[in-house]
């Protein structure tokens, strides 16, 4: 939904929200599909409820799943394909040992494996998971540089490998999407009392 008095986005599935305005216990959430879930959540003291999920978490979770997409599926049917085959496990330690091996086999074989009618997206999807490797090795004790960090590098690749006009208002939609980065500084008091008076309504 969008929300034309804020000009922002307003996410309508409370389901498994984290909602500004409420207080919460940081590290008792741990939801997440395993074969798209962050490398650094992949881990016992993720499981553990040692690790706050932050924005970086997330933005990570998207590139494996486009990844994900252009191997595995040809028109909406899925085939087979070793390369991601294996993150399909509850194995949170398995599928971490196989995302990084991952990172080593972004070559042509595995471009070749590429589903015809995503080809013209791998490069995007290659170099976000490359630039996923790079900030990986920055990103440990930083949660805040690391969630700016990857939102910086992840807009710098679409703009930098789509191909022009691929999509429609290609243009507008990159602009548009540059100008919606999160944050996660602590709302103040009155922030927190806006929201609530507005959308607590809707959970």
């Amino acid at each position: 939904m969008y929300d034309p008095d804020e000009n922002c986005g307003v996410l309508s599935d409370f389901d498994l929200s984290l909602l500004q305005w409420e207080l919460r216990v940081i590290g008792t959430d741990r939801t997440g599909t395993v074969p798209f879930m962050a490398i650094e959540l992949l881990s016992k003291k993720y499981w553990e409820g040692k690790i706050h999920r932050f924005y970086h978490h997330e933005l990570e979770s998207f590139i494996w799943i486009l990844a994900y997409v252009c191997l595995l599926y040809d028109r909406g049917i899925r085939k087979k394909n070793a390369a991601v085959d294996s993150w399909r496990t509850s194995d949170y330690g398995v599928c971490r040992m196989e995302k990084r091996d991952f990172y080593g086999n972004l070559d042509e074989e595995l471009a070749n494996q590429v589903q015809a009618n995503y080809k013209t997206y791998w490069p995007t999807a290659q170099n976000l998971v490359r630039n996923l490797d790079m900030y990986q090795q920055t990103s440990a004790n930083n949660p805040r540089p690391a969630s700016d960090n990857l939102w910086e590098r992840f807009n710098s690749v679409l703009r930098s490998t789509l191909p022009p006009n691929s999509i429609p208002d290609q243009e507008a939609l990159l602009e548009r999407l540059k100008s919606q980065k999160p944050s996660f500084e602590p709302l103040d008091e009155t922030a927190r009392q806006k929201l609530w008076a507005k959308y607590s309504i809707i959970a």
